[in-house]
Order: structure tokens, then C-alpha cells, then sequence
């Protein structure tokens, strides 16, 4: 049962690479890190732009749509910066 049981975590990790990561100031930062907090200024930047178009008004759920606006400008760039 233990060999079963390493050879299922084996497999788990067997995928695993190097994290992505920024040297910033000699340490390495993680990229979710950068790219959510740049995510969520261009999400600032969205919700002014729709508040100007008359947009943000017409939105039920508006903590839930800017969440996941700036959810996927994150997921969208660490897709397009970080895949091989």
C-alpha cells in the first residue's frame, strides 16, 4: 500500500516546474502577484470607462463582474507571458 501510495504522489509532482517568478531588488516575486495587481488597475481603469458610457449602471452584480473582469485580464496574461 505504500509504494501505491508514492507512486500516486510521484505522479502528481512529476509535473511540476519551476514557479514563475520575477527577480525584483535580488529576490524572486511571484508573477500571480505582479500580474493581479495589474489586473486589478486595469479593471479601475474598466469600471471609470463604463461609468462614463452609462455601463456600470445597468450591471446587477457589480462587485461579482469586476472581480472576474480583473480575475480574467490575470488569468488571460499569465496564459499568453507564461505557457510554452
Amino acid at each position: 500500500m505504500r509504494v501505491a501510495w508514492l507512486l500516486f504522489v510521484a505522479g502528481l509532482v512529476a509535473g511540476c516546474q519551476r514557479a514563475p517568478s520575477f527577480a525584483l531588488v535580488g529576490s524572486y516575486f511571484p508573477a500571480w502577484l505582479i500580474f493581479i495587481l495589474l489586473a486589478t488597475l486595469v479593471t479601475i481603469v474598466i469600471r471609470f470607462v463604463f461609468i462614463r458610457l452609462g455601463i456600470d449602471d445597468a450591471l446587477r452584480f457589480k462587485l461579482l463582474v469586476y472581480v472576474c473582469i480583473a480575475l480574467s485580464l490575470c488569468f488571460g496574461a499569465l496564459l499568453l507571458f507564461f505557457t510554452r
